[in-house]
C-alpha cells in the first residue's frame, strides 16, 4: 500500500510530547499520524490521557488507546497490528524526547527504503556525545543509496529515531527484547533481522538528539536498572515502591 505511517508512543509527560509534535510540526501531512496513549504513569493518568487526546486533536494526529501498557516492543507490536501492516508500508517511530535536526528526514526514509527492499531499519545518525565508545567501535561500511549516505553495522546500534519497513515486520512476526518492559530491544530485532537476512542502516546525513534530561530522575533510574538487568517490574510498580522519593 506504500503507507508512510508515523506513530507516537506517548509514554513521557503531555507537555514533553507537545514539544515533541510542535518541533516536528513541518512533517508532509498526507502521512498517517497516530498518538499512542500508552498510560504514562506519572502524576495522573487519566489526567493526562485527557491532555493527550487535545494533542492528537490540535495537532491532526490520531488517538490510539491500548487497554494497557505492553512495554515498548508489545507497544510498537500492538501500533503493528492495529494498523494492519502491508509489506510495502513504512512505520516510523517518533519518541516524545527525540527530535531530528532537520527537515526532510521522512521523505528520505522513503526514498531510501523503497530503493532498496533489502532495509528491514533506518535510523537517524546520533551525535558522538549520545552514544557508548563500544558503539563506535563496531565495524561498518557505507553504500550511497537514493543519494543518501547508509551506514551499515555489523551489531546493533542505540536507536529512538527511525522506520521499520512492512515487508521485515511481517517476516519477523514483529519486535521482541529482553527485558519485558525496557531494555535491548535493539540486541533482539538485529537478531531478527539476521535472521530473515535484511540489513538495518543508519541515514548519515540526518542527525536526530535524544532528550535524556526530559524524564524524572526516579524514571531514569528505573531504566537503568531495567538495562543493568536489576528490575524487571513495571514503571508502575517501581514507582509504587519509591513513592516517598518521586518530587514534581
Amino acid at each position: 500500500m506504500n503507507r508512510f505511517i508515523i506513530h507516537t508512543l506517548t509514554y513521557h509527560l503531555p507537555e514533553v510530547v507537545e514539544k515533541c509534535l510542535q518541533h516536528h510540526a513541518t512533517l508532509d501531512q498526507s502521512h498517517e499520524r497516530y498518538l499512542v496513549d500508552v498510560h504514562y504513569p506519572m502524576l495522573d493518568i487519566q489526567k493526562n490521557a485527557v491532555q493527550i487526546a487535545i494533542l492528537a486533536r490540535d495537532y491532526g494526529f490520531t488517538l490510539l488507546r491500548p487497554a494497557q501498557n505492553r512495554g515498548v516492543a508489545g507497544n510498537w507490536n500492538w501500533v503493528f497490528n492495529e494498523l494492519d501492516l502491508d509489506e510495502k508500508d513504512i512505520i516510523c517511530g517518533l519518541d516524545p524526547d527525540t527530535r531530528w535536526q532537520k527537515d526532510g528526514w521522512d521523505t528520505a526514509i522513503r526514498q531510501v527504503m523503497q530503493a532498496d527492499p533489502s532495509i528491514a531499519y533506518l535510523c537517524a545518525n546520533r551525535l558522538q556525545s549520545q552514544t557508548t565508545e563500544n558503539e563506535w567501535s563496531i565495524p561498518y561500511h557505507d553504500e550511497v543509496i537514493a543519494g543518501h549516505i547508509i551506514r551499515f553495522y555489523n551489531g546493533e546500534m542505540a536507536w529512538s529515531a527511525g522506520a521499520f519497513s512492512g515487508r521485515f515486520m511481517l517476516l519477523a512476526d514483529g519486535l521482541s527484547q529482553e527485558m519485558k518492559h525496557y531494555g535491548y530491544i535493539e540486541k533482539r530485532c538485529m537478531e531478527k533481522i539476521k535472521l530473515v537476512k535484511m540489513r538495518w542502516g543508519r541515514i548519515m546525513d540526518f542527525t536526530e538528539v535524544h532528550d535524556f534530561d526530559s524524564n524524572h530522575p526516579t524514571v531514569n533510574e528505573w531504566k537503568a536498572k531495567q538495562r543493568d538487568r536489576i528490575e524487571n517490574s513495571t514503571l508502575e510498580e517501581y514507582l509504587s515502591r519509591h513513592e516517598s522519593a518521586i518530587i514534581l
